[in-house]
Order: C-alpha cells, then structure tokens, then sequence
C-alpha cells in the first residue's frame, strides 16, 4: 500500500482468502467520498490553507487540483468491532487553520527558549531539596532519580526525574537507565506489597502532553488490579479467542503484517496501528525487557523527536501478569500530541465521545520509522 487510503482496495486484490476473513474477523473497514461546494469568494483563502502560498503565485491547474482535493474529500473509517477503537480519516484535517504550521524551526525556536527559560526555578533540577520522597526513601539511577508524587493517582504513584532539564534531551544510555530505574521501583513495591502487581510506566512529555512541568520526567504507577483500560483490552481478548479460536494480539500483529503495518523485531511485535488513539500512535507488544526493546524504543522516540519533529508525546508501558508459558506481556504505545505552537487542541469531543479523527497516515509513518 502507498497510502492507508488504498487499503479497501488492497484487501479486495488479497490473493489468500484466509487473510481477507483474518482482517475481517476484527475490523470493518469503508472507504467513501463527501463532496462540499466552495464559494468563489472563499476560493484563494482555501488554496492559502492548503498550500501556505498565494493563489496568484501559482499556475491555475495547480489551483484547481487543490479545490478539487477539497470539493471531493475521501474518507476512510476503520472501527474494531471487538475493542470499539475507531478511526476516521481524512488527510485534509492535518491542513486545517491553525494546525497547518509547516516551519519546523519556528516549534524548535519555541522550544529551546522555553527550555531555557524554566530552569531557573524549576523544582525538578533540585529533586533532593523540592520533591518528596516515598516512604521507603528513594531510588537513584546513573541519569535519573526517584520522587513521591505530591498528588497521588493511586496508592503507589511516584516521578522517575530525568537528570536532564531538556526532556527531548536524552542518549540510549540515559532512556536504558530510565526503564531499569523504573523497574527497580516496581520492584521495590512488588517487596512492600507483593499484590500490587499490575505495573505503569507512563510519560507526559510537555505540557501539550498533559505534564505539568516542562522538566524531562516519567510517572510509576503499581496497582493491585489491572487498570480498567487495559482489563477491557485483556477481556476483549478473551473473547475473542473464545469465539475465534486464534490468539487475539497474534491475529492483530498478522492483520498488521498482512497490510505491510508491522515489524517484527525479535521479542517485539510492532504495529504501526490502523485504529490509533491519535496521531502517529505505535503499539508495541513485548514478552520481556531486554537491551532489543530498550533499544529499539529508544530509537523509535529519537526519530519521532528528530526526523518527524514530535516535541510533546505521550507514552505507556504496561507490564501485566498473564498465566500460561509466557507469564507476562508488555504494552508500549507512542501517541504524537501535535504541534506544540497549535492553540487548537488535538482532541476534542468526537475523541473523547465518538471516535478518533485522523490526519496522518500509518503507512507513510512505518516508511519513516522502519
């Protein structure tokens, strides 16, 4: 596939019929055209959006082919009928006003003076002195060390604070640290309290992202129950194979691998996922953390941040006991939180109520990614 946009198309030339009821046994997918009438008066504004150009300084087929991208938009809708994730695309959304920020340079200029210019009081570069601590002291790592959080979400909710101020600003050898760092605290827990089994390791990068300090930190979160997001996922599952009489992360890695949206990265199954929360989201399913998955993570965040310019993400990894050979499995999922010079929010009620409204395409992203 050259874009999500063939993928109807796609299934439909699929020489094996087994792998067309494989991706239909999860997901129903439809492809359709909307058409809106443009006003003449609104016509340069529109090719200004579009473009970031004047009309005039462009031919007139090339204007014309614009519009007609506008008058005829096409819209793709993928809905997971066992999860309920959905996704509605429309790669128009990406050129919206107010989002379309193409300059690069203009977000990392943005960055680097705010980063600079909220070190000089920030608590978090003197953790010692303006953090507290958990109960049994804390944990220091070579390039991180650990905080109680000041507001708790659960029983067992503490920072992982980078030694770094710049929270885009970390090697292989700092993101390595800051996993073992983190999992010798679930550790320590697991020692306190053996029930608090179910294990979260979340990263709000910036405040676009939903941190409340630009300092680079993580949140460690061990509950005695699984979260209810992830128990829906994990009963879906069981669902699933009850009905289906296939393993349902197997079968959404081969749907993926099927429409060229996977890697396979020896303990690592890697989506580049078809129902994503929001933009340029990567799901990643694990059976261990090893140097593979910290590396590959590692590198995975390094081209998101440098190559694709995502400055404010979201991350999770979720370390859940399961019976059966392999014990455990791991979750790790990657979400673009926008361009962090936008006044337009990235979700918005149809997110919160309805469905996920998608601009940008996972199949251009695993080409840049891969």
């Amino acid at each position: 596939m050259e874009s999500i946009f063939d993928i109807s198309e796609y299934i439909a030339f699929l020489n094996n019929r087994k792998d067309e009821k494989l991706i239909s046994s999860i997901y129903d997918i439809e492809t359709f055209e909307t058409r809106i009438e443009i006003p003449k008066s609104f016509e340069e504004k529109i090719f200004g959006y579009i473009t970031g150009q004047k009309r005039e300084n462009a031919d007139e087929s090339e204007v014309e082919e614009v519009l007609q991208k506008v008058r005829n938009q096409k819209i793709l809708k993928v809905i997971n009928r066992w999860t309920y994730e959905s996704a509605l695309y429309n790669y128009l959304r990406a050129l919206r006003p107010g989002v379309n920020i193409k300059d690069s340079k203009k977000q990392e200029a943005w960055f680097k003076s705010n980063i600079e210019g909220t070190k000089d009081n920030c608590d978090f570069c003197e953790p010692e002195k303006y953090t507290p601590e958990d109960s049994f002291g804390r944990i220091y790592g070579k390039h991180c060390i650990t905080a109680a959080n000041l507001a708790r979400f659960d029983r067992f909710h503490s920072l992982l604070i980078f030694k770094r101020h710049n929270p885009l600003d970390f090697s292989e050898d700092d993101f390595s640290d800051y996993i073992d760092t983190a999992f010798k605290w679930f550790e320590r827990i697991k020692g306190i309290s053996p029930e608090h089994s179910y294990s979260l390791l979340i990263w709000n990068c910036l405040p676009r992202a939903g941190a409340s300090q630009i300092h680079g930190h993580m949140q460690m979160l061990a509950s005695k129950t699984i979260y209810p997001k992830m128990a829906q996922l994990l009963s879906t599952a069981k669902k699933y194979k009850e009905n289906m009489g296939i393993d349902y992360f197997e079968a959404l890695y081969n749907i993926h691998n099927i429409l060229g949206l996977s890697i396979d990265k020896k303990n690592l199954k890697v989506l580049f996922y078809i129902t994503p929360v929001k933009e340029k989201e990567v799901f990643i399913i694990a059976d261990s953390i090893d140097s593979n998955f910290k590396i590959f993570i590692y590198q995975t965040l390094r081209k998101l941040i440098d190559e694709l310019k995502v400055f404010s993400f979201n991350f999770s990894l979720y370390k859940i006991p399961i019976s059966g050979k392999k014990n455990v499995i791991y979750f790790v999922r990657i979400v673009d939180r926008g361009n962090i010079l936008s006044k337009t929010s990235d979700i918005a009620s149809m997110e919160l109520y309805a469905s996920s409204v998608i601009a940008n395409d996972p199949v251009k992203l695993k080409k840049l990614l891969d």
